[in-house]
């Protein structure tokens, strides 16, 4: 019989080491606002300095880039406020990009705190993002515990977003195959300049990267 294919990993952190400077290293957008490692409910999680508006940790730790479209992400995240907020201030986004076009183009999905509004799934085009998906049931985080986030793709450009095992974004899209670069974002409604920090914040850890056959 012929050998299966097997899926590989291809990245993980869980940022036990403390840190989200190296091994491996994610780079934040703004250096004199970074990103920081705290334990949390018996994890260790990387949290945005809640300092900026919008803000984004990025990594580019494949061991080689992710080719044939397939994968799957799977992450833990926990939001510390159960709020909803009407312009979209309690949201967080996921990035799969490739380093080797040009403005990193791929994909990204947002999840807002108990919002459908905020919630949707997007590629980027020469003019911006474009929205592929929508959420058309909300979903309210936790705030005592953390929900496991896994965003699959198939070759044929089937994308499902799942919360605890259960799909709550679907897009299909075929203009991306490559991607080497994972990015993670929060939208908080910081001050974009040093002073008091955004009463939001969200928490990520357990990240795991396969690429599928």
């Amino acid at each position: 019989m012929p050998a299966m294919a097997c899926a590989e990993e291809y990245f993980s952190d869980d940022f036990r080491d403390g840190n989200c400077t190296h091994n491996p290293a994610w780079t934040a957008r703004k250096p004199s606002n970074p990103w920081k490692v705290v334990e949390d409910m018996g994890h260790h999680s990387v949290v945005a300095s809640g300092l900026m508006s919008w803000d984004v940790l990025t990594c580019e730790r494949f061991p080689a880039p992710i080719t044939g479209g397939a994968f799957e992400l799977e992450f833990k995240v926990r939001f510390n406020s159960a709020e909803v907020h009407p312009a979209g201030l309690n949201q967080f986004e996921v990035y799969l990009t490739d380093s080797a076009q040009k403005n990193g183009a791929g994909y990204r999905f947002s999840l807002a705190q108990g919002s459908t509004a905020n919630s949707v799934l997007r590629k980027k085009t020469a003019e911006g993002y474009e929205i592929i998906g929508y959420m058309r049931t909300k979903y309210t985080f936790p705030t005592d515990d953390y929900v496991v986030i896994t965003w699959s793709r198939t070759s044929d450009g089937a994308m499902t977003v799942c919360i605890n095992g259960n799909p709550y974004l679907r897009a299909t899209d075929t203009t991306y195959d490559r991607f080497d670069t994972l990015g993670i974002g929060t939208v908080l409604g910081g001050k974009d300049s040093p002073g008091t920090p955004s009463p939001f914040v969200i928490f990520f850890t357990d990240f795991r990267i396969k690429s599928l056959p």
